[in-house]
């Protein structure tokens, strides 16, 4: 159950970023969806080195060490989001760490998940994915209103509800192979 929540929080996370950093970017500097394609270059790109990164890592240092990293890389990127939205590049920069940590942590969760319970894969993986779809249903409900309070209350919640996965995080429990 802890590793469930894990994946429902950083999902949850997640989806707060991503329903409104476009409305974001529009608001703060007036980018209009052709101009918006940078920033899904750059989500694209991060997306693309966070994967690798898992691979090349977490199986050095446990996929829990690893998930650990990247949750608390989303909850540093989320905190200084804001401050290096101050510019077009500097969000998009943020935003690239961002999703960078966020990569990292929920490809990292998959290996972990599949050591819970070793008997059960399948199922765990299952469970997992709708974990990570509830915890983007209930982001998206909860976005556009914390969103209304401006782009530095959805970091700040984005940031704590991270922390609580870290917490939660403690709790998780993987077997040892045999």
């Amino acid at each position: 159950m802890a590793a469930l929540s894990v994946m429902l929080l950083i999902s949850l996370a997640n989806q707060l970023i991503n329903v409104v950093f476009g409305v974001w970017l529009n608001d703060s500097f007036g980018l209009q969806i052709a101009a918006l394609g940078g920033a899904s270059a750059v989500i694209g790109i991060a997306e693309l080195i966070g994967e690798g990164g898992v691979s090349a890592f977490a199986d050095r240092i446990s996929s829990k060490k690893a998930l650990f990293i990247g949750v608390a890389g989303s909850v540093l990127s989320a905190a200084v989001l804001p401050l290096l939205g101050n510019t077009v590049w500097g969000a998009y920069i943020g935003l690239f760490f961002y999703y960078l940590s966020f990569e990292f942590a929920i490809v990292s969760i998959v290996p972990l998940m599949t050591g819970i319970l070793p008997e059960v894969r399948g199922t765990m993986l299952a469970v997992n994915v709708a974990s990570s779809n509830l915890g983007r249903g209930l982001g998206s409900l909860i976005a556009a209103p914390l969103f209304l309070g401006g782009f530095w209350v959805t970091a700040v919640a984005v940031a704590i509800v991270n922390l609580l996965a870290i917490l939660v995080l403690r709790y998780v429990v993987v077997q040892e192979q045999n």
